[in-house]
């Protein structure tokens, strides 16, 4: 009677691993691939849109639909003509009088922000980005015309001014404000650091106070899309203490500056409050930088966190989540 061979247990579990190692080779190159398919689809369709829009361009300038405005700035889905191509977003800004192209475009995976087409030194790539949380918050046609530095914008027959498009507040209050986030009501926002410092010195009437600071917000369309703490020191308190000198210093808060590998804003707030209070009153602790005098503190953390306070009355924050505000101890 003949036997039916079939395949041993050993022989089945060899042929799994063979499979499993030609999946763990092919899977990252199918995937690289995918990537870089996606990488040059988004790049084509940026050619695509400078092409057009100057083809626009033309139509216009022939029948007389140009406003007195610098830079012309079209909606890719609107006004080229673009509705059946996928889910591309963006504008294309031009400036006839000096052949400049400018390109704010983006889809669910990658964004580009404000590429200089003209520029031929520019080489596209380099300046296709993941979308993520950060950047997009630059994907505004006023991001794109401040972008330019277009003086004046028409977008969709509304002239912008693209030099005032950043909107900076100043505000001392105990409410939390937050980026990526509007003002809350009941916030004194002010409009310039003088009516900020009035504020300060309102609620620091205690003897002793003698080192203003707020904070300090830059706004996109009414969302604060930066956080800062400006300080103050003062000829009196430099005078004072050898090595500080007078003047106003601004420290920057950021949101995600978890790895420790490369902390750019950290080293910067770090150099502030060092041109600040000088090297004898600042300390690197390696998990934070601290510079203190009678009357003045301040702090820098890798993560992003930055803070300011007269130490025994007063602080104001901004934390590494992007919260920030001022209160009394």
């Amino acid at each position: 009677m003949k036997k039916n061979k079939g395949f041993t247990l050993v022989e089945l579990l060899a042929v799994i691993v063979i499979l499993a190692i030609i999946m763990l080779i092919a899977i990252p190159a199918v995937l690289n691939t995918m990537e870089t398919a996606r990488r040059k689809s988004f790049s084509e369709y940026v050619d695509k849109v400078s092409s057009l829009s100057q083809k626009q361009l033309a139509e216009d300038q022939m029948i007389g639909n140009i406003s007195s405005a610098e830079c012309i700035v079209y909606n890719i889905k609107t006004q080229l003509d673009l509705n059946n191509t996928g889910d591309y977003k963006g504008w294309v800004l031009i400036n006839p009088n000096k052949n400049d192209i400018y390109v704010t475009l983006y889809d669910d995976n990658y964004v580009i922000i404000g590429y200089h087409y003209s520029d031929s030194s520019l080489k596209m790539d380099d300046y296709i980005q993941k979308k993520t949380s950060d950047n997009i918050n630059k994907l505004t046609v006023e991001e794109l015309c401040k972008s330019s530095s277009c003086s004046m914008c028409n977008v969709d027959g509304t002239e912008i001014n693209g030099k005032d498009i950043e909107n900076v507040i100043y505000v001392v209050s105990n409410k939390a404000t937050r980026i990526g986030e509007k003002i809350q009501d009941g916030i004194n926002a002010r409009s310039t650091a003088t009516e900020a410092l009035a504020d300060w010195q309102a609620i620091s009437s205690i003897p002793g106070r003698t080192a203003p600071y707020y904070l300090k917000h830059t706004l996109v369309n009414d969302l604060i899309t930066e956080s800062y703490i400006e300080f103050i020191v003062t000829p009196e308190m430099a005078a004072a203490n050898s090595g500080m000198t007078a003047g106003t210093y601004t420290l920057r808060g950021a949101v995600g500056e978890s790895s420790l590998a490369d902390k750019p804003i950290y080293e910067a707030n770090k150099s502030v409050l060092l041109n600040a209070f000088g090297s004898s009153y600042c300390t690197d602790h390696s998990s934070y930088y601290e510079c203190r005098v009678s009357g003045l503190w301040g702090y820098a953390y890798p993560d992003g966190r930055i803070c300011a306070s007269d130490r025994y009355y007063y602080n104001c924050y901004v934390y590494a989540n992007g919260s920030s505000f001022c209160d009394e101890v």
